[in-house]
């Protein structure tokens, strides 16, 4: 999934520090210029570095659940869920049932995206953290004290907006 979501990720990126520059100007009080310089680096190390570092943690835990990674399959609602939370970063293959071959049926195009959506929660965690770092040491002293704040209600507000999109796609592109 890494190969799925990190190129959107960049293709979001302007627009993400466009909208996190404006939270920055309204909870930090700085300028439009000083807002979308702490958003632009804030953001660049948490899409350069955060989600990859986040997803290589997510792949070796889902190593370490699955047996190696071995896909759940789609026989009931319990294996359809695990395949796309526990094996979100890497989406694995299963046996349909009679069949010896490992494939993922019609399922690919709603996995995608419900394990897309999945990956926004850990990435959302990261990036508020990651974010809050490089604020805090990018702004002057007297606006260190909000960094955290900006960085979630920032990140709150972009990966809400995301988690929103990625929600209806699931919902709208579910297989019946």
């Amino acid at each position: 999934m890494l190969a799925v979501v990190w190129p959107v990720s960049w293709c979001l990126l302007i627009p993400v520090i466009l909208v996190e520059g404006y939270i920055a100007k309204r909870i930090l009080h700085l300028t439009w210029t000083r807002s979308l310089t702490v958003s632009t680096k804030a953001n660049i190390a948490s899409t350069m570095m955060g989600i990859p570092i986040t997803w290589l943690l997510l792949f070796g835990i889902q190593l370490l659940i699955t047996d190696g990674g071995n896909g759940y399959g789609m026989h009931s609602f319990s294996h359809k869920l695990a395949s796309v939370t526990i094996q979100a970063p890497w989406l694995a293959p299963f046996q349909e049932p009679g069949s010896a071959r490992f494939t993922f049926g019609t399922h690919l195009s709603w996995m995608k995206v419900a394990a897309a959506l999945t990956l926004s929660v850990p990435f959302f965690i990261t990036s508020v953290w990651a974010e809050f770092l490089v604020a805090k040491k990018s702004l002057e002293e007297d606006h260190r004290s909000m960094a955290l704040r900006w960085s979630m209600i920032a990140n709150l507000a972009t990966y809400g907006f995301v988690a929103g999109v990625l929600a209806v796609a699931v919902v709208w592109g579910y297989p019946k």
